[in-house]
């Protein structure tokens, strides 16, 4: 494990225990019901924490709104539940600094709500939200609000992505515990400036150059999911999730243009989804290589000990693309 001395607070690593990283993974279903097979891969890799998406926060009709609760089907007592609520921009573009203490109390009543019902014990609330420079501000006083309404002692964490990372001085930087740099959509859907938009690495390294670490300590999120793209003329009509590149290569309905590229030869329904002849198909994911070069390109960013690597998301066809002991050899690189 690579530690560095923090530019801000002048907190390092030195004489600190050389602990393993902590394997953890965010569960981002509307139903919280991991199966068994999931369950087997907690219990082997040793996970203390689940990163797990409570609700979203929205703008609609001119209010920002809650939406989408998560179902419960277990609560899987033997782990620390993080509750993780994601917010979307438009919602801190649109509300008004005066609405945001209200906003606050109302997340925050809802997150308990949800805690005391299933008996969790709240050790930490992440906050996930693309923030940009106009939006900084009032997305960091909203988390100052959220303090004050969730209960004494809370961590709070926040999501970092790429170019919060790289443009600190002009994003800021939030008014947390932690962070947690995202390192995946990282690329254009539209295939403009990439093949594979959830992990591209030279435009990852081109973010990565010259940054040496970051004002909060940092944990980091890699992906394992995959995914079709689906584009239509000009336009990116659907994102299919785990679809494989043998389902396509392997029918007669899809004619290969690429490495991982096809187009629809014949209209017909793909896994609910209508499509016509011409839309272009791209089919997206991680292999375990890719994965291991972005350990490599994050280690140097570690700078607490030990961190926390958070695999997205906890799914049966995206587990079954790595062993237990794969996952656990990405995290020692850290």
């Amino acid at each position: 494990m690579l530690c560095l001395w923090w530019s801000v607070g002048g907190v390092g690593c030195d004489n600190q225990p050389n602990r393993s990283p902590e394997i953890s993974f965010y569960h981002w279903k509307t139903t919280f019901q991991p199966s068994e097979k999931a369950q087997q891969y907690l219990k082997k890799l040793q996970v203390k924490r689940l990163y797990v998406r409570f609700f979203d926060v929205d703008w609609r009709e001119g209010q920002a709104v809650p939406v989408a609760d998560l179902m419960w089907k277990d609560t899987l007592s033997a782990y620390t539940i993080i509750p993780v609520v994601f917010i979307t921009n438009r919602t801190i573009k649109s509300i008004e600094e005066k609405e945001i203490p209200m906003l606050a109390q109302q997340i925050a009543k809802r997150i308990r709500k949800q805690a005391e019902r299933h008996q969790l014990s709240l050790e930490e609330v992440q906050f996930d939200c693309d923030w940009s420079e106009t939006t900084g501000e009032k997305f960091f006083t909203l988390l100052k609000q959220l303090r004050i309404y969730l209960p004494e002692g809370i961590a709070l964490s926040a999501t970092i992505r790429l170019h919060q990372l790289k443009y600190t001085y002009q994003t800021g930087v939030p008014p947390v515990d932690r962070g947690v740099l995202m390192f995946y959509n990282m690329g254009n859907l539209d295939g403009s400036n990439t093949q594979n938009s959830i992990l591209d690495l030279d435009i990852a390294a081109a973010y990565l150059k010259g940054v040496t670490t970051y004002p909060l300590p940092l944990d980091f999120a890699l992906p394992i999911y995959q995914w079709l793209v689906v584009k239509r003329r000009t336009r990116i009509v659907h994102l299919i999730n785990d679809v494989a590149l043998a389902t396509l290569a392997n029918s007669k309905n899809f004619q290969q243009t690429g490495a991982r590229q096809f187009t629809v030869s014949k209209s017909h329904y793909f896994r609910s989804v209508y499509l016509y002849k011409g839309d272009e198909l791209r089919v997206e994911g991680v292999s375990l290589v890719q994965l291991q070069k972005a350990a490599e390109m994050l280690a140097p960013l570690v700078n607490h000990t030990p961190p926390r690597v958070i695999f997205y998301h906890l799914e049966n066809t995206h587990l079954k693309q790595f062993t237990p002991n794969e996952f656990q050899k990405l995290v020692e690189v850290f």
